[in-house]
């Protein structure tokens, strides 16, 4: 069973940051960080948010927070979930925080979140079929279900004011739940 970090993300100190602009103009944000200046080739087969968790990995980090990876190029955000899928498949975690809402992804695993939960939670298959999802306290309730990610079944559902569960058996699952969230799972 996966729980997310219980203590305020703003209160969060990043050890390294990457930034892709050049390194003349660059401050940085975060005065305990270790300001990284690194050249990204010019690889098409790969995103700036990507090579960033690659070095991550290497460095032993199994969780990762995306800030200012939506909201802009389609293309771009697609990719970024992909990457979150790919992490959960590792056994990692990756949140994506748009303005409003949180993506990320679970492989195999239980998520759980508290009854201050609140708002809507989407669940779709990332990979061709999710197997034994159930969804509990939640206002569609599944059991032992099958998702596709050619059919939205997961879309819009609804947290009630109890304690909800999101289990995928088998599969990659992409979540996206409210922002305010973060803190009741």
């Amino acid at each position: 069973m996966t729980s997310f970090p219980e203590r305020k993300i703003w209160s969060l100190q990043p050890t390294a940051a990457m930034p892709r602009f050049k390194p003349q103009r660059s401050r940085p944000m975060w005065s305990s960080a270790t300001l990284i200046h690194w050249a990204l080739r010019q690889r098409r087969s790969r995103s700036s948010p990507y090579a960033a968790i690659n070095y991550a990995l290497k460095q032993g980090y199994e969780t990762f927070y995306l800030y200012g990876c939506t909201g802009g190029r389609v293309d771009h955000t697609i990719a970024n979930i992909q990457t979150a899928a790919d992490l959960a498949a590792q056994g990692k975690h990756c949140l994506i925080f748009s303005k409003a809402q949180i993506i990320t992804a679970i492989a195999s695993e239980t998520v759980t979140f508290s009854e201050q939960s609140e708002g809507f939670l989407s669940v779709f298959a990332h990979c061709d079929t999710c197997k034994g999802v159930c969804l509990k306290g939640l206002k569609y309730e599944l059991d032992d279900a099958e998702l596709t990610n050619r059919f939205p079944l997961g879309v819009s559902n609804e947290f009630i004011g109890q304690k909800a569960t999101v289990t995928i058996r088998s599969g990659v699952a992409i979540l996206i739940y409210d922002r305010k969230n973060l803190m009741a799972h």
